[in-house]
């Protein structure tokens, strides 16, 4: 509804949005001078105030604007929108009538307000009460004179059968559910996932394929979520993103970085974050693997074509004495340097354990196995599944993917050089001076320790 009042230099037209509970209201005015001449495409200063009881209260809103009138000397703004100098809009009872609307104006623009007019609303421009809103009218909408009177007797349900569409604006302040069909806060919702993660269901998870690498090497990355998502977004820490479920990733720089993933079903969004995730170095190809026997993981490193332990194996399943003897031809021993007793689980809270492992005799290491000389050996021995004893040949490979020549390959003859120095690994821990001090020191990752040996006194 419109409806237009002339007064000297000015008309109004004010249009009331009915059946809603908008944030604003329309207003429309024409601008003439005091010649009755219109204002065109020139910008408007304007103050509005919204005043309750009488004309002469204090206005309980006051806002200003600085439209531009268009050709035909008409402005059009929203009152609810403008800046506003005191009051609140939304703070506005509108219940609470008569309600004034007083509008000053500058021609010119500025804050100068030469034109002053006062006027009684009389139909609020809001609905009242969003459940009840009314629709009924009485007037004549040609009137200019005597405004029409809109009401609106429509219930929520109907309401939302014409349109519930909430254009993207958000309900607040919505208590907690307490019945099944009742809508759930985020606040309820955030509460129950944390209830969940705290007793072992992980909403949103992933993992990497390998989380030690070397620089330009990828990661492949695999949602685990539980949520069923629709949406993800990843962040590699390293400013790159991702928008796929399972993405690839090739890391440029050599450090640390923190993984997250955001995972969303159009309903819940939930973030999952994993510190130091992923480490890059700028050398050799290390990844890394879990020995499903007992959990502990390893180390792994790439040189050339083969595939090797970082570090020496740790799987105990029993433990003997020092003095055990392992001559036995049917008996597998096995040993942790510098402990001579049988508990397990006293052995493998050692230093010594923790830093070189285990000795395995022959029998424990070869698990049954035969000898082989073939590449691949074949023989799986004491190793994890996957993974095998090397055999000579495989150590031939090894030692020429080095730089060991082939009439250098010779177990007590290279051990010392600066080929050697590439498999060696914690300086500390060895003694030999032209070793350690070598510029190509661990330079393949393999860090090969000095574990130590049983002689036949034990």
């Amino acid at each position: 509804m419109k409806r237009m009042i002339t007064l000297i230099a000015v008309c109004f037209i004010i249009t009331s949005l009915l059946a809603q509970s908008p944030n604003n209201f329309s207003y429309q005015a024409i601008i003439r001078n005091n010649d009755n001449q219109l204002i065109t495409e020139q910008t408007i200063g304007m103050q509005i105030s919204i005043i309750q009881g009488t004309i002469y209260e204090a206005p309980v809103y006051v806002e200003t604007q600085s439209p531009t009138s268009d050709i035909n000397g008409l402005i059009s703004i929203e009152i609810g929108n403008g800046e506003v100098m005191s009051g609140e809009f939304d703070a506005i009872d509108w219940s609470n009538g008569p309600c004034f609307i007083k509008v000053e104006t500058d021609p010119n623009g500025g804050d100068s307000y030469a034109i002053t007019t006062t006027n009684q609303l009389l139909s609020v421009p809001f609905a009242l009460y969003a459940n009840e809103a009314g629709n009924s009218f009485s007037g004549d909408y040609n009137d200019l004179v005597n405004s029409p009177i809109i009401t609106d007797d429509q219930n929520l349900s109907e309401v939302l059968n014409e349109n519930n569409d909430a254009n993207a604006l958000q309900i607040k302040n919505i208590a907690n559910p307490t019945e099944a069909q009742d809508a759930a806060t985020k606040a309820y919702v955030d509460e129950l996932i944390s209830l969940f993660e705290g007793n072992g269901m992980v909403v949103v998870d992933f993992t990497a394929d390998n989380t030690i690498i070397s620089l330009g090497n990828s990661v492949s990355f695999t949602d685990n979520s539980v949520l069923e998502a629709t949406s993800w977004q990843w962040d590699f820490g390293d400013g790159y993103t991702s928008m796929e479920q399972n993405p690839t990733h090739v890391y440029e720089i050599a450090d640390t970085f923190t993984v997250s993933l955001t995972a969303s079903n159009g309903i819940i969004s939930q973030t999952k974050i994993k510190p130091d995730y992923i480490i890059t170095t700028d050398g050799p190809t290390l990844g890394t693997f879990i020995d499903s026997r007992d959990g502990k993981e390893y180390v792994t490193v790439t040189i050339e074509n083969q595939e090797w332990m970082a570090e020496n194996l740790a799987y105990l399943p029993s433990v003997n004495q020092v003095t055990d003897g392992s001559e036995d031809i049917d008996g597998s021993y096995y040993y942790v340097y510098g402990y001579n007793g049988t508990d397990v689980s006293e052995a493998t809270a050692t230093e010594n354990y923790n830093t070189y492992g285990v000795l395995y005799n022959w029998n424990a290491a070869m698990a049954g196995g035969t000898t082989s000389n073939t590449n691949p050996s074949g023989v799986q021995g004491v190793c994890p599944d996957g993974w095998h004893l090397p055999s000579n040949e495989e150590w031939n490979e090894l030692q020429l993917a080095i730089g060991i020549s082939i009439d250098e390959i010779d177990v007590s003859g290279w051990h010392g050089t600066n080929e050697g120095s590439k498999l060696a690994g914690n300086e500390v821990l060895w003694i030999d001076g032209e070793l350690k001090n070598s510029s190509e020191f661990n330079s393949t990752g393999c860090t090969g320790l000095p574990s130590g040996y049983r002689s036949n006194e034990g």
